[in-house]
């Protein structure tokens, strides 16, 4: 407990580049300071032995107001809310895939921060995957009922762990059943089909801005291409 009282707790202004905070204070020439990931955006601050960090850190506001919205004394109450994992979607239809689509099933378990750049590309279609934003402290392992014009689809839903371990557990039975699920949720016409039968796509709060943008003309494109190919 004595150690604790010399550390402060920092919290990353952005919790995808919160990881990054390390090497940024080293680049900056930090390097009294060492920097423990606690989950979430928050950041325990601790010295180096032997060193104190309260004038630096009190010294640098600059700095370090770039990297954290706060800094603050370490205190009991510091544990983080919620952590961000990524999960991986299997049997998404196609004519599904989109923003809107990544960003109701990431609003199941929390809320969506980033979607990988094979996804978002359409490189493959075999699985998605998101990285989320969740305040569940479970495995995420999930089966969702999917209503799209009148059509029902079942999408599987894990969260990466090790070299995809819940995955490999799941696949070794004959079949994939919302059975084999934590829970079952439902998404009943919560999606805009355009009248060539593909989703709507639009920009979504939460997304990376790098990765989430609006592909609604290329999603309309890819429909009319696959109209004309049959």
């Amino acid at each position: 407990m004595e150690w604790l009282s010399n550390c402060f707790v920092g919290r990353a202004i952005d919790l995808e580049k919160a990881s990054q905070v390390p090497n940024a204070l080293l680049s900056e020439g930090f390097h009294t300071i060492q920097c423990h990931q606690m989950g979430g955006n928050l950041i325990l601050l601790s010295p180096v032995e032997g060193e104190d960090i309260k004038d630096l850190i009190k010294d640098a506001p600059e700095c370090l107001n770039s990297l954290f919205s706060s800094i603050h004394h370490w205190k009991e109450e510091d544990v983080a809310e919620y952590r961000s994992t990524w999960i991986r979607c299997l049997g998404v239809p196609l004519h599904a895939w989109s923003m809107t689509f990544f960003d109701l099933v990431a609003n199941i378990v929390g809320s969506l921060l980033m979607v990988d750049d094979d996804t978002m590309r359409k490189v493959r279609f075999d699985r998605c995957r998101l990285l989320v934003k969740t305040s569940q402290r479970t495995q995420i392992n999930s089966s969702i009922s999917v209503m799209i014009n009148g059509k029902a689809f079942e999408v599987f839903v894990w969260e990466e762990v090790g070299v995809d371990l819940v995955i490999k557990e799941s696949l070794k039975g004959d079949s994939l059943s919302s059975s084999s699920s934590d829970s079952v949720h439902s998404i009943f016409d919560g999606l805009s089909v355009d009248s060539d039968g593909w989703v709507s796509d639009t920009v979504v709060s939460g997304g990376s801005p790098e990765n989430c943008y609006n592909d609604g003309a290329e999603l309309e494109e890819v429909g009319k291409e696959k109209e004309h190919n049959s």
